[in-house]
């Protein structure tokens, strides 16, 4: 792999980095030196000449974002600054929207991602620029301009077409937002002739349209991609030269369409040119000291309703406190004997109950579900339980079914290794009569009473005993979680544990 690679050097030139090699070039073992045609000030073997291209800083190259759409073709040591400038290096703005839940999206160069994200969302969009009324809680909308930016006449505006804010510069910002969308016109910037031209003026003026192609590309080269972007909706002539400069001073990105043949895919389709939002960076703000807010507070409709002289009323909900009566909508918030609606209404609870009661209705709001998620440990339950139950009702049926159940519930003769198969239960429910059951169409463990076909069968006591047979049969809660230790061990086994014990030795 190595002598493919030099096959074509000197011997005596592979070795050799000096450049002033005193070797004399017989062109057989060595060659003579010669510096690098594209002005890098290097000088090497006239065989290196084509490896030497491959590291030259003064070889032009295409720009590492070509397969993104540029077609630029810069000098190796000039790539990372193209890179802040490149059209296709562009970023996509993820930072959220404090008023609404979607993200920027605004496409922006490299270069000017950074003060976007500081202009843009971190200053203008807090709020931070403009000083509300204090009283703006109760409807006044008054609000006035609190910073501004350091530049002599500068303004910020808002464009509904490009959905963002920017920089304007010039005499007339202060009249643009009073404008409609709608509307437009030509403006005029009054100049005073100090040279003999041939522009034919009557009243001193200078038309835009009236300039040579060449000044207009320059000045539009001098001005951000917000500025460029509103100019190119003003006519179809100045929308010309803005698209001879967007190659320039736009951005590009790939358009994909979606392929419906041969199953759902997506496809390059063009590249699309086009200029970004960013503004002209706003570098430093002035503070306004003088603000007209202590002016309009002399005239605002809302000040008389909210002072009111310290007048003390009582809460309406008769909770015992007092207050002053511009605190009553904020102590209803929290006030405990004030009616709110269950926070399960979402759910399909409509209960309406007092805030002080609220955790007690929770614990038994039938929208207040819970699952239990308690792995099964009996041979007879399968899987996770994932049963549903209300919240009070979770605690005793982990303790019946996952704690009393999953313990053993025989209980053996002391001799079972002998032989004897003696058994009886180890835990009884806490019920008259009761037996547990395994449900298969509920895959879980219930209590049923023994006698319960007699409480159906006799028609006087089925109101009263057949409902607290159904206690216990079909739910998981209550006196299920009850089980008492079993102590008829001693008693029903005393006489066959002796026996079978004498008879063993003897």
């Amino acid at each position: 792999m190595q002598q493919e690679r030099f096959s074509s050097i000197h011997d005596h030139c592979v070795q050799c980095f000096s450049w002033k090699c005193d070797v004399r070039p017989d062109y057989v073992t060595s060659c003579e030196l010669i510096e690098c045609g594209q002005g890098c000030g290097r000088t090497f073997h006239a065989c290196k000449q084509k490896s030497h291209s491959f590291v030259c800083e003064a070889n032009s190259v295409p720009c590492i974002n070509k397969e993104n759409g540029c077609h630029s073709e810069v000098k190796k040591s000039n790539m990372a600054a193209h890179l802040l400038i490149c059209p296709a290096n562009v970023i996509d703005c993820m930072t959220a929207i404090p008023e609404t839940v979607n993200m920027c999206h605004k496409p922006v160069k490299r270069c000017e991602f950074s003060w976007h994200s500081r202009n843009i969302h971190a200053e203008i969009s807090t709020g931070i620029l403009t000083l509300k009324c204090p009283l703006a809680d109760a409807g006044c909308d008054f609000s006035c301009q609190k910073l501004s930016p350091l530049v002599p006449t500068g303004h910020v505006i808002q464009s509904e077409l490009l959905n963002t804010r920017g920089l304007i510069i010039g005499s007339d910002a202060c009249s643009l937002p009073e404008q409609r969308d709608e509307q437009s016109r030509t403006l005029y910037y009054p100049t005073t002739p100090c040279y003999q031209n041939d522009v034919d003026s009557t009243d001193g003026l200078i038309f835009l349209e009236e300039l040579p192609d060449s000044v207009i590309e320059q000045i539009l080269m001098f001005l951000d991609s917000f500025s460029i972007n509103n100019l190119a909706l003003t006519c179809k002539f100045l929308r010309s030269f803005c698209k001879s400069v967007v190659y320039n001073k736009g951005i590009v990105e790939p358009v994909w369409e979606k392929i419906s043949n041969r199953g759902k895919h997506w496809d390059f389709f063009k590249w699309k040119w086009s200029f970004s939002s960013a503004c002209t960076p706003i570098r430093k703000w002035k503070y306004h000291l003088s603000t007209p807010v202590s002016e309009h507070l002399k005239v605002c409709p809302f000040y008389p309703e909210r002072i009111i002289k310290d007048e003390i009323i009582p809460c309406e909900n008769e909770c015992g406190f007092t207050m002053y009566r511009q605190q009553m909508v904020e102590h209803k918030k929290r006030c405990q004997r004030e009616m709110v609606n269950c926070l399960n209404k979402d759910g399909g609870c409509e209960a309406v109950v007092l805030r002080s009661k609220m955790a007690a209705h929770l614990r038994r709001c039938p929208a207040n579900i819970v699952q239990c998620n308690s792995p099964n440990v009996r041979p007879e339950m399968n899987g996770i339980c994932q049963q549903v139950f209300r919240r009070e009702e979770l605690a005793g049926h982990q303790q019946f079914s996952h704690l009393d159940i999953c313990e053993p519930t025989k209980q053996y003769c002391p001799l079972a290794y002998q032989g004897c198969k003696f058994t009886i239960d180890k835990k009884t429910p806490q019920v008259p009569n009761g037996e547990i059951i395994f449900c298969k169409d509920t895959n879980s463990f219930n209590i049923s009473r023994k006698d319960r076909v007699q409480f159906i069968d006799d028609k006087e006591n089925s109101n009263t005993e057949g409902e607290e047979a159904s206690l216990y049969h079909g739910t998981t809660s209550g006196y299920m979680a009850q089980m008492v230790a079993s102590n008829q061990l001693e008693d029903a086994h005393k006489n066959h544990y002796y026996h079978f014990h004498l008879h063993y030795y003897i």
